[in-house]
């Protein structure tokens, strides 16, 4: 069997079922992001790992010029209320504007030193955008 990779922070992404993964708390039902113990809303430690909403809206979004390795500048930082309520930061790909539809897409962000891709995430316009 060949291997997929790994995620670079197995508490963000999930690559089988690919996605983000977050937790829904059962005291104040509001979800967050990325995987923790307790809820950052309301404190309570009644919280469900769950996959996240694949999709979103661009809120804000801005171009950073300067970054560290392994990033490639110029790129395009947006901030996203996905549809199940949880507010993202991430890199874009392609143009975008402010309430742009986006999909959550995973991808190869570096390799380890044995060579396993890890992968992290990013956000996609929709073909409806296009």
């Amino acid at each position: 069997m060949t291997s997929i990779g790994l995620p670079l922070r197995s508490d963000v992404v999930s690559l089988e079922p690919q996605g983000l993964k977050g937790v829904a708390c059962r005291v104040c039902s509001r979800r967050s992001f990325p995987e923790r113990s307790l809820c950052p809303h309301c404190g309570s430690d009644a919280v469900d790992n769950v996959m996240l909403a694949g999709r979103g809206r661009v809120t804000s979004w801005t171009v950073v010029h300067q970054a560290p390795p392994p990033l490639q500048t110029p790129y395009t930082l947006v901030t996203v209320d996905l549809d199940d309520g949880v507010r993202l930061l991430g890199a874009a790909t392609g143009a975008v504007e402010i309430d742009d539809e986006v999909a959550v897409e995973l991808f190869t962000l570096k390799t380890d030193s044995t060579g396993e891709p890890l992968w992290w995430y990013r956000f996609r316009g929709t073909e409806e955008n296009r």
